[in-house]
């Protein structure tokens, strides 16, 4: 009996460090299920919203997610991804849900900022996008090349040019390099400003990087050069690059338009033998345009028998035309064929009563020619009495260099 008595607080003992024991396992399997429900019932949840995203059903999606939050269920970055492509064209919306998870601390999907950076610039907000892209590298996720474009695209409309070069320095420190794509957003952006010296820079970079510009580039380039009387720059661009691209009709425009303005006759010659050479155009026939120039320039020059060779082949003569050859035959002094063309062009309602001589050649530049610091090139064969544009412009559609 006192041997029993003995053991009584040694088994007690026992039994109570049992107990604890088996009460600390049961309260860690209790937390480890607790989590594992809550997670599992954030799946469902996300399953539940997917079949909702798929029918569309935008009211449903915010029903749910406002019982989740009521039930203390804490969304994940795949209920925020579905909740900004369901509201992704309402840029309101955007901003309130990407609120919401900035306060939850959900770290977002890649499409979710694409999402959330598509709707900044829809709305102008570059600076906001910038933060949000230094954000995104701060949280370890990848900025892509769609992303990079839209903040592109956001400084091309807002006018940055300053911005879109930040940009393409940013893409080469993140390892990805700048596509042709970007490289023509940003010189096409400049052309447009008239930033020579940043247009130059950007084009010596995309051929460092062995990238070659297309068309588009080469004659917004031109262009640009020949609204600024930058006539030898935009000849000798044309001479470095003719060899690596082939010219659209857009690319003739501009060249025909610079040698002319130019008063470079024999580039101008040798480039209506190429334009006329068969497929060089692809098959396009040849705008009006190009026969107006020809001709007036075989005026400047005193040379009627080209000009009117020139003349017979244009199938559908408009008012420069009519007002090329016109002036042509007057400055020949052969003022009978003057009034004939005259009196034809008036019964097509071309050219009604003009009684002075005007410059028929319409320029194809978008670009205005007020000065921007830019010293024109000298160049051998302008002269002071090269032409301005006409007082009435073309009845024949020119190309423009942002076209």
């Amino acid at each position: 009996l006192l041997l029993v008595v003995g053991m009584i607080p040694f088994l007690a003992i026992r039994s109570s460090g049992r107990t604890t024991h088996r009460f600390q396992y049961l309260s860690r399997y209790s937390t480890q299920t607790q989590s594992s429900q809550a997670q599992n019932t954030v799946v469902a949840c996300n399953k539940i919203l997917k079949t909702l995203l798929e029918k569309n059903d935008k009211a449903g999606i915010d029903r749910m997610y406002t019982k989740m939050i009521s039930d203390g269920i804490s969304p994940d970055s795949l209920t925020y991804d579905i909740l900004l492509r369901c509201h992704s064209t309402n840029n309101t919306s955007i901003f309130d849900i990407f609120k919401k998870s900035e306060e939850q601390g959900v770290r977002l999907s890649k499409n979710s900022y694409t999402i959330l950076l598509r709707a900044f610039g829809s709305t102008s907000r570059l600076e906001e996008a910038k933060k949000l892209l230094s954000d995104m590298r701060a949280k370890g996720v990848a900025v892509t090349r769609p992303m990079y474009a839209i903040i592109l695209n956001l400084c091309d409309k807002m006018q940055r040019p300053q911005t879109s070069q930040w940009v393409l320095a940013e893409m080469r420190s993140q390892g990805l390099q700048p596509d042709a794509l970007a490289y023509q957003s940003v010189i096409l952006l400049c052309v447009r400003l008239r930033d020579t010296a940043s247009a130059e820079e950007i084009l010596k970079a995309m051929k460092a990087s062995r990238i070659q510009p297309n068309t588009k580039i080469i004659a917004s380039m031109i262009t640009m050069y020949t609204s600024l009387n930058r006539f030898t720059s935009a000849h000798r661009l044309w001479i470095e690059t003719r060899k690596t691209i082939t010219p659209d009709i857009f690319l003739f425009s501009v060249l025909f338009e610079l040698y002319y303005r130019a008063e470079q006759w024999e580039d101008l010659e040798n480039l209506w033998t190429e334009v006329r050479t068969p497929g060089r155009t692809g098959g396009i026939p040849l705008p009006t345009y190009f026969y107006n120039v020809v001709i007036d320039a075989y005026r400047k020059q005193g040379k009627l028998k080209e000009a009117e060779e020139v003349w017979e082949q244009v199938s559908e003569p408009d008012r420069s035309t009519y007002s090329s050859v016109i002036n042509l035959y007057e400055s020949q002094g052969l003022s009978e064929k003057a009034n004939a063309l005259r009196s034809e062009s008036r019964a097509k309602g071309l050219l009604g009563s003009i009684k002075s001589k005007t410059n028929p050649i319409a320029s194809t530049s978008s670009l205005s020619s007020k000065s921007t610091g830019s010293s024109p090139d000298p160049s051998p064969s302008s002269s002071s009495s090269s032409p301005s544009p006409s007082p009435s412009p073309s009845p024949t559609p020119t190309p423009t260099a942002t076209s």
